[in-house]
């Protein structure tokens, strides 16, 4: 959690920089999809495209050489992701999970110019981000969403197996990759990215472990409202698996593989006006 702080300090103390030092810099704003891909991917997986959200990002962007920058990126992305889509498998669809995520992100990202070419630049990005989630799933009762945390849907609080604390909502992740730019004017250009995330979650969509909680301890625990997300089974030929997880053979999740998100974006970008004289430097760490 330290080093998220010291990522997010250290990236308003560049933006500052980038600011007062504007004869390099450039800011961008953009749009464009965002994808998840975790513990509720559809079956069959060309269904994905169904995951598909929106993206929105901002970003203050530092030339320090001919072929290298720097920007401060700020990007807010909504995923999701449901068992009706696996429409090639009855298990998933019984299993009837779902979920929406916003996720608001914070990154620090280096570019490099692999090619630049008649105002063309190819270039490839990465660098460390933090950002905050939080997974819901609509509430068949009222058709409202609920925030899934908080209601410990896989036994957080429970003992014996399931002893452990609620997931964090605030992460760490790494961006990776890149995109074609396109100077349009001397001040003006467009770009066109792709970055995927590098995770260290399982919970973007609430689903982790492999096993259903017996949903009477959940119950007892967290409440109706807990049990009916944890298991919102469909199947008309037997019990909810979390009425017998030990029996049943039914998975709910794979603790094995974190779950992932990317998103592809459209930004105009637009060079800052600056004066060398008042160029102001900027600490070097």
């Amino acid at each position: 959690m330290k080093s998220m702080h010291k990522l997010a300090m250290m990236t308003l103390l560049l933006a500052w920089c980038f600011v007062a030092n504007t004869q390099k810099s450039a800011i961008g704003v953009g749009g464009g999809a965002a994808l998840y891909t975790g513990d509720l991917d559809p079956v069959p997986m060309s269904n994905i495209v169904q995951n598909t959200e929106s993206a929105f990002q901002l970003f203050i962007r530092q030339s320090i050489h001919e072929r290298i920058a720097v920007r401060i990126n700020f990007s807010i992305l909504n995923i999701s992701g449901s068992d009706a889509f696996s429409t090639d498998s009855p298990v998933r669809l019984n299993r009837n999970l779902s979920f929406q995520n916003k996720l608001v992100e914070l990154g620090l990202l280096a570019e490099y110019d692999i090619i630049q070419w008649r105002g063309w630049s190819l270039y490839a990005a990465g660098g460390p981000a933090v950002f905050r989630h939080s997974p819901k799933a609509v509430n068949i009762v009222d058709n409202q969403l609920v925030e899934l945390q908080s209601l410990g849907t896989e036994g957080q609080g429970l003992t014996a197996a399931h002893l452990r604390s609620p997931y964090k909502l605030l992460q760490f992740a790494i961006p990776l990759g890149g995109g074609l730019r396109r100077s349009i004017t001397k001040d003006l250009s467009v770009q066109v990215e792709m970055l995927g995330r590098v995770t260290f979650t399982d919970y973007l969509d609430d689903v982790a472990s492999r096993a259903y909680v017996e949903i009477g301890a959940l119950t007892e625990l967290n409440g109706v409202l807990a049990a009916q997300l944890a298991d919102p089974w469909i199947g008309r030929d037997s019990r909810k698996p979390s009425v017998s997880p030990s029996t049943t053979g039914v998975v709910r999740g794979n603790p094995e593989v974190n779950d992932y998100f990317l998103s592809g974006t459209i930004s105009v970008i637009y060079k800052l006006a600056g004066d060398s004289r008042s160029e102001i430097k900027c600490p070097v760490f």
